[in-house]
């Protein structure tokens, strides 16, 4: 829903304010390690720690585990059994009590973890089998009839992903048999749009084809229905629409800072935290010509996905960055010092006594290494 509307948001804040229902304060608890603030959750910690593991759960988990998250959702209270995990590998492991609560946080987290590797699988196979069409079309429009690692419940979440690979929109689509006549064979499927890219509405902008069957949803994620016989009509036209498009993503900023950033502006927008959801979005600041001692360079993370490196008092962060990422692979032997320009949103952390600015980097461009 649309937050910048005064009313829904005062609900919302309201809510977010007096949480009291037991199965909220227990997902909310299960997730402590990824909401700063547990006492104080932002509609973006909802968005982003709470819903996932309730939606997973909708999708793949056990028709008891889904009638269980029910009754916690109505407060039919229960207590169970439960061998925690690290007890299992003693002789005699100890038995605890778990209420229903905390028994469908649990599962619910479960179900996140397997959902996002049966998700990351199929990213792989559609990847391993698609990329070069992929790369070459303006819309990815993709065939999962015979992929059975693509579940019907994991088709936008699937969509999503491939997106954000090619920073283009994307279609998963299957036969439809129960659209499907003797005379039309239908397709359907999700599609799903990246942020900042070169269409605004994809909806709007498949609509104006007239080339669907349907499209049912968002602006930007939707169901769709395609006759067969009008894919490649599809591919072709957005192909000849967007011949001339940048291939470069562009992003839309608020703020640009020229090689530093004040510790002041990263302080007032994390205090405006509470206001920010996906109709009111955080803001994105750029930062041009930013010196990097690589002395500072630090990569972590059991598989060095994550790196950072400091600028005054400023931490910068980049998260779950690829194999082939240019600053994990540049040669400190041969270089001492680089200057990139960045893109990305400010965050404060506190740990202990020790309260740190940082910028997390969406995205970066090395202009020079010295």
């Amino acid at each position: 829903m649309d937050l910048k509307e005064c009313e829904t948001k005062y609900l919302v804040d309201t809510g977010l304010q007096n949480i009291s229902h037991p199965l909220f304060l227990s997902l909310i608890n299960k997730q402590s390690y990824s909401i700063k603030n547990t006492e104080k959750p932002t509609i973006i910690d909802i968005s982003f720690y709470i819903t996932p593991l309730i939606n997973a759960m909708i999708r793949i988990g056990l028709q008891s585990e889904k009638e269980l998250l029910f009754r916690a959702f109505i407060q039919d209270y229960e207590e169970f059994e439960y061998c925690p995990r690290k007890s299992k590998k003693n002789p005699n492991p100890e038995l605890t009590m778990e209420s229903i609560y905390d028994r469908v946080a649990r599962l619910c987290g479960n179900a996140k973890a397997k959902q996002s590797k049966i998700q990351q699988k199929a990213v792989d196979e559609i990847i391993s089998l698609y990329d070069d069409n992929n790369k070459s079309n303006s819309i990815c429009f993709i065939n999962v009839s015979k992929l059975e690692s693509v579940s019907r419940e994991l088709t936008g979440l699937v969509a999503i992903k491939i997106a954000s690979k090619y920073e283009k929109p994307c279609l998963i689509l299957r036969k439809d048999n129960n659209k499907s006549t003797d005379n039309k064979i239908i397709f359907s499927g999700s599609a799903r749009n990246i942020n900042d890219g070169f269409i605004e509405n994809l909806k709007t902008e498949l609509e104006s084809s007239n080339l669907f069957e349907e499209l049912v949803g968002h602006e930007n994620a939707f169901g769709v229905f395609i006759d067969k016989n009008n894919i490649p009509n599809a591919i072709e036209y957005f192909n000849n629409k967007y011949s001339e498009r940048i291939s470069e993503k562009i992003y839309k900023v608020d703020f640009v800072f020229e090689n530093r950033i004040d510790y002041k502006i990263i302080r007032d927008i994390h205090s405006m935290q509470h206001l920010f959801s996906s109709f009111v979005k955080e803001p994105l600041i750029a930062i041009n010509n930013i010196n990097v001692d690589l002395l500072s360079f630090n990569a972590w993370g059991n598989e060095k996905k994550h790196w950072k490196f400091q600028n005054d008092v400023v931490e910068f962060i980049k998260f779950n960055v690829p194999d082939n990422d240019e600053m994990l692979n540049i040669d400190t032997f041969m270089y001492s010092k680089v200057v990139m320009n960045v893109i990305g949103k400010t965050s404060i952390n506190i740990f202990g006594n020790k309260t740190t600015p940082q910028l997390i980097i969406e995205d970066y461009q090395i202009i020079s290494k010295e």
